[in-house]
């Protein structure tokens, strides 16, 4: 747990400064993608987008590159830690790097299957102290941000999904919940998120996104963040 909240508040104060002033993106790219790189990947780019209000295109292209940044990540961790360059490690270890690095909760699962049920375990465990440690993460943000659009009024915006997500948490962990009425809903919740990907591709302009930021800087500041990602990880 320790190591979850210390790289997860290295990782969003250090790549939000790097994005902000270093890369120069503007303020609402950057803090998604630092929230992204921070915590668990597209799920925390979209409740970070609905805070802020940020656009379509940013909320487009930060997905994106968190995808690419995370499928990086599943490749090379395993095949660096195969190839004995993780020597410190064992495959406990490797899992606990795997979930505190990788974005996505399937990648961690992807590249701990690639070396052991052991990191798997570690890995994914790992992973979901960081999503659980979204939900206060955006009830922060949500204050923080209140009183962007408006002086008068506090106008706190809600991620719902991020509340329903508790909800299932707590349900989940009070009750015993029938294997098959788990897969039902798995099921469904896979196919929704599918919709929700469909309908934000449907929105996004591939031009609109390149004319946000210059390709290479765009790639700049990606490979910037997994680099400090996996150093900070590595030595956590």
């Amino acid at each position: 747990m320790l190591i979850a909240f210390s790289e997860l508040v290295i990782i969003l104060v250090v790549s939000f400064i790097l994005l902000r002033y270093v890369f120069k993106f503007e303020e609402d790219l950057a803090l998604i993608l630092a929230v992204g790189s921070a915590v668990c990947g597209a799920a925390a780019v979209m409740a970070t987008a609905l805070i802020v209000n940020a656009r379509n295109n940013y909320l487009a292209l930060a997905i994106t590159l968190i995808t690419l940044m995370g499928t990086l990540q599943l490749f090379l961790y395993p095949l660096a830690y195969e190839q004995g360059y993780m020597n410190l490690f064992d495959d406990h270890i490797f899992g606990i790097f795997a979930g505190t690095s990788i974005y996505e909760f399937a990648q961690v699962y992807g590249a701990g299957y690639a070396i052991s049920d052991v990191a798997i375990n570690s890995g994914t465990l790992v992973k979901q102290i960081k999503v659980l440690l979204l939900i206060p993460l955006t009830i922060l943000l949500s204050f923080l941000f209140s009183h962007r659009h408006t002086s008068s009024v506090v106008s706190i915006k809600i991620p719902w999904f991020i509340v329903f997500f508790a909800i299932a948490v707590a349900l989940n962990s009070i009750f015993v919940i029938k294997p098959a009425i788990q897969t039902l809903i798995a099921n469904c919740s896979a196919f929704l998120f599918l919709l929700a990907m469909l309908a934000l591709g449907i929105k996004a302009n591939i031009k609109g996104m390149m004319r946000e930021a210059d390709i290479w800087k765009i790639l700049s500041a990606a490979g910037s963040i997994v680099i400090l990602t996996t150093v900070v990880s590595y030595i956590l």
